[in-house]
């Protein structure tokens, strides 16, 4: 078997982090999202065309689960919604209209409103996070409806016909004594580090990444990569 693809009439998307998610959630006509373990960061959606009130989903052979390997958030998930809400109100029809109106002063704005948002979603910097798989991923209406956030904008929800508004799950802040504990984890690496030498077969682990174990110069390069150095940043008001 052959180590070439050829694709014909397509294109390369940019390389942004987390496009994929922003694309499903934007255009997709219902989602879910999925949560951690711990609830404090969301690691994938489901995206399809939604499910019965049993769960049973409606069209399974089109159902995608996207992975989320960036940070993503509830205001990122409102800022969604409004773009949703905005491409719905250009398609609605009141009561008795065959097309939708554009004869008021909102709509010549909304294509500009619309584009804005887009563009605050794909320029905001976002750090990397590791993929996760959790239970019932695929499974529709798997969450608490406890858990769900309500739609808190008054005549959204009534105008989201074609593009359903996406209900965000709660997210938890990590447990500081985690954070602590990570904390400290990490400056005894770096102090135990100052103190081996370049030549000493000590393997070494990062529990901060979960990472090893290493020897002490491959540690060393761990210690500066992207990945180690975001995670470092979550940890710098830990103290305060």
């Amino acid at each position: 078997m052959g180590s070439t693809l050829t694709l014909h009439h397509t294109t390369l998307m940019p390389n942004i982090p987390g496009l994929p998610a922003i694309i499903a959630l934007l255009f997709c006509p219902a989602a879910e999202l999925r949560r951690d373990e711990r609830c404090t960061r969301y690691v994938s959606t489901l995206c399809g065309l939604g499910s019965h009130d049993d769960g049973r989903p409606y069209f399974p052979e089109h159902d995608i689960l996207v992975n989320i390997d960036v940070d993503l958030d509830v205001d990122d998930i409102g800022l969604i919604n409004h773009v949703r809400h905005l491409m719905d109100y250009m398609m609605f029809c009141s009561e008795g209209q065959d097309t939708p109106t554009a004869d008021d002063e909102f709509h010549p704005k909304v294509p500009k409103f619309i584009r804005e948002d887009i563009m605050k979603l794909l320029r905001k910097r976002r750090k990397h996070r590791e993929s996760c798989c959790v239970a019932n991923a695929w499974r529709w209406r798997s969450a608490d409806e406890s858990e769900l956030l309500e739609i808190s904008v008054p005549g959204m929800a009534e105008r989201a016909l074609v593009f359903a508004l996406h209900r965000p799950l709660e997210l938890h802040a990590p447990p500081r004594t985690d954070l602590l504990r990570l904390y400290n984890a990490n400056q005894a690496l770096h102090n135990l580090l100052a103190r081996t030498s370049s030549s000493s077969s000590q393997e070494l682990t990062c529990e901060l990444c979960n990472t090893g174990p290493l020897p002490a110069p491959a540690m060393r390069i761990h210690l500066y990569s992207n990945m180690h150095q975001e995670k470092e940043d979550d940890l710098r008001d830990v103290q305060s």
